[in-house]
């Protein structure tokens, strides 16, 4: 009972903290509709609280219904990733972004590919980013596992010590406690990546022995945190 009471004092200022921070936040996503889009049928979807959990068994829709999302507040840039549209033949969908001020609708007809939009999103200075772990995740870990040495990997890029804040977040995220976290970000081919160092109890150890859903929740995470101030994301994790 009192590592339960634990876990739920922790869960409460978890909370705390993400409503503190969301009163501050200009954008947000506030509704998905959709109508014969396979795989997902109908359906209206309000998403008021600050963080929004998709949870189901395989084959449910969860990865579809994310690309949805993506699809609608960013057809240009999904049309470039034809996985995005596998299940998105047909059927229409909208998406309802709430401003400081307004609400704005987007829409999409897949079978048409024809977008609608109550507003630009250069006019709200809306930024859209799909963050897909699944895939990115492997594949910088498999990277980094080429490396016999750290070093070799950090290339002279600076440590960055995670601050208390930022530990509790993401001791949070993994349900652990880390003693320390040192970022670095460095040049994986033309993208920047991070690459993490963690003491764990009496362990040390960085991202090419993390588990996967281990490093996948540090990821997120750091795209999160790297994210402009009124960026709308979609995530996949």
């Amino acid at each position: 009972m009192g590592a339960l009471a634990v876990r739920l004092a922790r869960a409460q200022d978890f909370r705390r903290r993400l409503h503190e921070k969301a009163s501050s936040w200009p954008i947000r996503i506030k509704r998905v509709s959709f109508s014969s889009v396979p795989s997902l049928g109908e359906g209206d979807i309000p998403l008021l609280s600050p963080l929004s959990v998709l949870c189901g068994p395989n084959g449910v829709g969860k990865t579809t219904l994310l690309r949805l999302l993506w699809s609608v507040l960013d057809p240009d840039a999904a049309k470039k990733k034809p996985l995005g549209f596998a299940r998105l033949k047909s059927g229409t969908a909208t998406v309802e972004v709430a401003g400081p001020d307004n609400s704005f609708e987007f829409g999409l007809d897949f079978g048409s590919q024809e977008a609608s939009a109550s507003s630009s999103r250069d006019e709200l200075e809306l930024e859209i980013a799909y963050i897909d772990t699944a895939n990115e995740g492997p594949r910088i870990q498999s990277e980094f596992s080429n490396s016999d040495s750290p070093e070799d990997i950090i290339n002279g890029a600076g440590a960055i010590e995670l601050d208390p804040e930022q530990l509790t977040e993401i001791n949070f995220l993994t349900m652990r406690n880390y003693r320390q976290i040192n970022l670095y970000e460095v040049e994986l081919g033309e993208d920047v990546v991070p690459f993490f160092e963690v003491a764990f109890g009496p362990d040390r150890y960085d991202s090419r022995s993390m588990g996967s859903g281990e490093f996948s929740a540090f990821f997120l995470w750091w795209r999160l945190q790297r994210a402009t101030p009124k960026l709308s994301c979609t995530r996949f994790c």
